[in-house]
């Protein structure tokens, strides 16, 4: 998806690299078409992630990350720990961890106190 969206976006850099690799002059050397093709899928990515999150929704999953990938415990994320970062209400952060919730991109791992994980299949489809 990201190949395909950043070859779209930059399809002009994308034919000039190819074009120039082709040349006898470049004799096969592929360095340069390669370091340019990975920025343009990188931009691409870049690209995606801005779409499919909003600012709170990054901030909360970064957040989750952190604690899925260094914090040995695992006991999830919460109202109390985002508090911390955000200045809303409970209720607030509860709806905003509802809708990564019903994305599939957490699931609960506590009732009481509310408590999220990172969702497996959102860690599988990731990489």
């Amino acid at each position: 998806m990201s190949l395909s969206q950043g070859s779209n976006k930059n399809r002009s850099e994308y034919l000039h690299i190819f074009d120039k690799t082709n040349q006898i002059s470049s004799q096969g050397e592929i360095n340069y078409f390669v370091d340019t093709f990975l920025s343009i899928v990188l931009t691409g990515q870049e690209n995606i992630l801005e779409n499919l999150f909003n600012k709170d929704e990054k901030t909360i999953m970064k957040i989750m990350a952190q604690e899925y990938y260094f914090d040995s415990s695992r006991d999830g994320v919460g109202v109390k720990e985002l508090k911390e970062v955000f200045s809303y209400s409970d209720n607030t952060i509860r709806n905003k961890l509802k809708e990564l919730h019903d994305k599939d991109l957490i699931y609960k791992v506590k009732g009481r106190p509310v408590k999220y994980i990172l969702s497996k299949n959102y860690l599988e489809n990731r990489y």
